[in-house]
């Protein structure tokens, strides 16, 4: 009986793409002082929450620790977000923190000088099920250096981050 099970088994995975192992559903890239490509099984998170009064869904890169060098984003994509193409300044708010080391930290965001900048694709957005919101794009970011005086930070000023999710 066991060996029919494996022989079933064995015949399945080899005829099925069920019994691959899964594609990572998240991809980070960093380009510039750091040179590194993570594959993560999930990166983003979607959630509403009330600012002004009215609801916005904010979208979220952090919350998994897997990320590489401290990177946490956030971005309000309003109240009604829709699949499109989005600039940084198309977007309500935005900020981006990537620590590189205890004394390097890359910033972009409204509240950063200089200001960094962010892309947004939102190719798939699922909004119907609070309990399990989907969302699918590609976000690349822009940020800038701020570092304690004489820090060594690598040889440029600037960090690009790609985040496909």
């Amino acid at each position: 009986m066991r060996a029919a099970a494996i022989a079933l088994a064995i015949g399945l995975c080899s005829t099925q793409s069920a019994c691959r192992k899964p594609s990572p559903s998240c991809v980070v890239s960093l380009f510039g002082s750091t040179q590194q490509v993570t594959h993560l099984a999930e990166c983003a998170s979607l959630s509403a929450t009330v600012r002004a009064g009215e609801p916005h869904y904010v979208l979220r890169f952090g919350d998994k620790p897997a990320l590489p060098a401290e990177l946490h984003a956030e971005l309000d994509l309003g109240p009604r977000p829709t699949t499109g193409s989005f600039s940084d300044t198309a977007l309500r708010a935005f900020h981006a923190t990537l620590k590189t080391s205890p004394t390097c930290t890359f910033v972009a965001g409204g509240d950063a000088v200089p200001r960094g900048r962010a892309w947004l694709e939102l190719s798939a957005l699922d909004l119907s099920h609070p309990s399990a919101q989907t969302v699918h794009g590609q976000l690349t970011l822009t940020l800038r250096l701020h570092a304690a005086a004489q820090s060594d930070c690598g040889p440029v000023d600037t960090e690009t981050v790609s985040l496909r999710f």
